[in-house]
């Protein structure tokens, strides 16, 4: 725990009958102790029927105390019940000072964020590579120790961002009305400029007031520093804060990664037969296809649910946040939007060529989204959605998915070749 702990007082009772307070009250206590209890393992139960694993994720390098953890700490009575929880994955390899530099650096950036918070904010994290300790985590807090509550839900020796990413997911199941801020210190596998200027732009945004308190008040499902549609809808860089009625849609980040595998699989053979072709980018780019690490980078972005989106970056460019510093970034490149700017005829015209109809065969628009969507969730955007109006030919796409459902693309397009 960063800081003191808080209590408070109840007021005095005004006793009204002692024999009642004495007999009735204990009684009606453990009444309430003993139904909560229930319902509590009733609840937990038909979550984990409903799709979650009995245990975590398998790994040999998943500790004891994870387990534990995994299991205990999104109950309703646990410390980390705030409105608003931060999930922060750590990846520390031997001998990287650097990375210890990074975590220090990005809790002085969420310490600013939270700077005007009257009580601290629950921080959950995730460590592989080296281990950091709580002590640890507090003794880097500074000033701001006071707005920042610890706990370190597992320590691994290898693996990516679904451990920490699966813990959103298991809190946002638990506390759907609660929101998530989702960090990792970027820089420390692959220490570059470019990255070091990324992951300030990053973290300064989803700890930004826009991010915090402008897109709650403007309903957004997610915020982040730069929205991109291309080449899946998502953030690049993958830090975002999130709404836990919108992250608990999505299919469970330990089962993504296999979901995006068995799904290439079945776009090669759609692009192999003409239903499909490929021309913005080149699927076999584990970056823009998502596979590999980089699945989960489309993970937050991936159901038809996304809705409303907010963001800060007045370019669809992740290269300019890279090239610029904090120090020179100028009002114009940062304010908040939920509008989706430059048309995709544009990247059309980049990537393709002046080719409108084959806009009804590209996978990196509506028909590989459309495949996407039934594939992994059964069901596509709702009509009032931005995406029919933004993407090339939503009205056309709209019709044929209710008229043919699932097989809409393979029908729409087995005509058109």
């Amino acid at each position: 725990m960063c800081g003191r702990s808080r209590t408070t007082c109840a007021p005095p009772m005004r006793w009204t009958s002692v024999r009642f307070l004495r007999w009735c009250v204990p009684f009606l206590a453990v009444m309430v102790v003993l139904s909560v209890r229930a319902t509590t393992r009733a609840i937990s139960a038909s979550t984990w029927k409903m799709g979650f694993p009995t245990d975590p994720p398998a790994s040999s390098t998943t500790t004891a105390i994870f387990a534990e953890t995994w299991r205990m700490s999104f109950s309703t009575d646990s410390p980390a019940s705030s409105p608003l929880s931060i999930f922060y994955n750590v990846y520390i390899p031997e001998e990287n000072a650097t990375a210890i530099q990074i975590v220090s650096e990005q809790l002085t950036q969420i310490g600013e964020g939270l700077r005007c918070v009257q009580q601290a904010i629950p921080l959950l994290y995730t460590t592989v590579g080296r281990t950091l300790a709580e002590a640890s985590m507090v003794s880097m807090c500074g000033k701001y120790s006071d707005k920042i509550s610890f706990t370190h839900l597992a320590h691994l020796e290898t693996g990516y961002e679904e451990h920490t990413l699966g813990a959103v997911h298991d809190y946002c199941s638990a506390h759907p009305r609660h929101r998530v801020i989702y960090l990792h210190n970027k820089g420390s596998y692959h220490e570059t400029i470019d990255n070091h200027h990324f992951r300030r732009h990053l973290t300064d945004a989803v700890m930004s007031n826009d991010c915090i308190e402008h897109a709650s008040s403007e309903d957004c499902n997610v915020c982040g520093l730069l929205f991109n549609p291309f080449p899946e809808p998502g953030f690049p860089g993958n830090m975002f804060i999130a709404k836990c009625s919108y992250i608990r849609k999505l299919v469970h980040p330990t089962k993504f990664t296999a979901m995006k595998d068995i799904f290439f699989g079945k776009v090669s053979k759609f692009i192999a037969d003409g239903t499909l072709q490929a021309a913005m980018y080149n699927i076999s780019v584990d970056w823009f296809f998502g596979r590999n690490r980089y699945a989960l980078e489309h993970w937050v972005g991936s159901h038809p649910a996304l809705g409303k989106v907010c963001y800060v970056s007045r370019t669809h460019s992740p290269s300019f946040w890279m090239e610029h510093t904090s120090f020179d970034r100028n009002p114009e490149h940062w304010k908040f939007d939920t509008v989706l700017h430059d048309p995709p005829a544009a990247w059309w015209l980049a990537y393709a060529g002046n080719a409108p109809n084959d806009t009804r065969r590209e996978f990196f628009l509506l028909p590989g989204m459309l495949l996407k969507w039934f594939e992994w969730y059964g069901e596509v955007p709702p009509p009032t959605s931005w995406v029919w109006s933004w993407y090339p030919d939503g009205e056309f796409w709209r019709t044929q998915v209710v008229k043919y459902r699932s097989r809409a693309v393979e029908v729409a397009n087995a005509c058109a070749h």
